[in-house]
């Protein structure tokens, strides 16, 4: 019984992620072949996709605010960045390391698993209390740890190089080719939760916390699942982020970060993994179609207008505010990217479908 139960999962997963991831491949493939500007882009796109649906695998299944998934962003790209630099460069920068550390030499491949790792460990220690908060309570607690994470690698010298910053990251591979494999493995990993028993019974406390607790359903370690898979998510696209900066500090995984990957989130919809998927392109172009007209002015025409600084940030609060008043449940508005035809049978074999998941599938958990 459990493994058909499994194989029903799995194929759920694959009918929710299949059209999303390829979507991804096609924009992958299409800003790899355009100019160094596109490559850069999606790159950088593909990265906050993987944080965004590290957010998602917690945040959109659970309901529960969190405010401080940069933080496991940041201690992912620590880690990795350190274990992977090379051991001379350790010794310049870092005389502080342990001597197993400062030895140590990763593959930008290894490095992110293990600031994955690093990541889920993280969590692991701090679940217990943060999984029994909701609401502004939970946020403030995700808030206060993203605080705390900033303050002590902003301090810790010897072994983050404090507000100086790390330099000297090795790449793991330029333009959004590199990335994709990475992106479509966190948008699989997602899926399968999302979609899983774990998955179901989470979404359904999320709906309602009284009736899921009434049925036996264990909301806080359903939630504490879902929150350390977040976070080994979370954490492997603060080193991908790491690896593609090269040099970066404290500043890099904090509140800007933080306001993208919500936007991202609350612009596409939480609810929902195309959502989030939707949300990130989204915010990427509108991001970069601002930050060049930023920089450079617009000129259309009769109309000049000259730079203006922090355009990218004013129109992305725009957005998302535009977005919370006229389509509070986001673009997709929780609904999953499906093929017509999937969403046919079920119709008429009599599955409900869920309008918050979209998927066309029993709604059993």
């Amino acid at each position: 019984m459990r493994e058909r139960l499994s194989a029903v999962s799995v194929t759920r997963a694959l009918r929710v992620a299949a059209l999303p991831a390829l979507v991804l491949c096609v924009l992958a493939l299409v800003l790899d072949g355009g100019s160094s500007s596109l490559q850069d882009t999606g790159a950088r796109g593909l990265i906050f996709l993987v944080a965004v649906l590290g957010l998602y695998t917690f945040m959109g299944n659970s309901g529960v605010i969190s405010f401080g998934h940069a933080s496991f962003a940041a201690i992912g790209a620590y880690v990795g960045a350190v274990l992977s630099l090379n051991p001379a460069q350790k010794l310049l920068q870092l005389p502080g390391l342990p001597e197993f550390a400062g030895k140590a030499e990763l593959s930008p491949t290894l490095a992110v698993l293990v600031g994955a790792a690093g990541a889920a460990v993280f969590a692991l220690v701090i679940v217990v209390p943060i999984v029994r908060l909701s609401g502004l309570a939970a946020g403030l607690a995700t808030f206060s740890i993203l605080v705390i994470v900033r303050v002590v690698i902003s301090n810790w010298d010897g072994v983050t190089r404090g507000t100086q910053g790390l330099s000297g990251v090795p790449d793991g591979g330029e333009g959004p080719l590199a990335i994709l494999p990475w992106a479509l493995g966190a948008l699989a990993i997602a899926a399968l939760f999302q979609c899983g028993r774990a998955g179901r019974r989470l979404r359904a406390s999320r709906e309602d916390e009284v009736s899921a607790r009434s049925v036996g359903i264990r909301v806080e370690v359903e939630r504490g699942v879902a929150f350390v898979v977040s976070a080994a998510i979370t954490g492997a696209a603060g080193v991908l982020y790491a690896q593609y900066l090269g040099t970066f500090g404290p500043d890099s995984f904090y509140l800007t970060l933080t306001f993208m990957l919500i936007a991202m989130l609350i612009i596409g919809g939480m609810s929902s993994l195309w959502g989030a998927v939707l949300g990130t392109i989204v915010v990427v172009a509108i991001t970069d179609i601002l930050q060049r007209v930023e920089q450079d002015g617009l000129r259309a025409g009769p109309v000049d207008i000259g730079s203006i600084e922090n355009l990218s940030n004013i129109g992305l609060a725009l957005a998302m505010l535009g977005i919370l008043i006229l389509r509070p449940e986001g673009i997709a508005r929780g609904r999953e990217l499906l093929p017509p035809r999937l969403r046919r049978r079920s119709a008429m074999k009599g599955e409900p479908v869920d309008a918050k998941d979209g998927a066309g599938m029993p709604s059993d958990a």
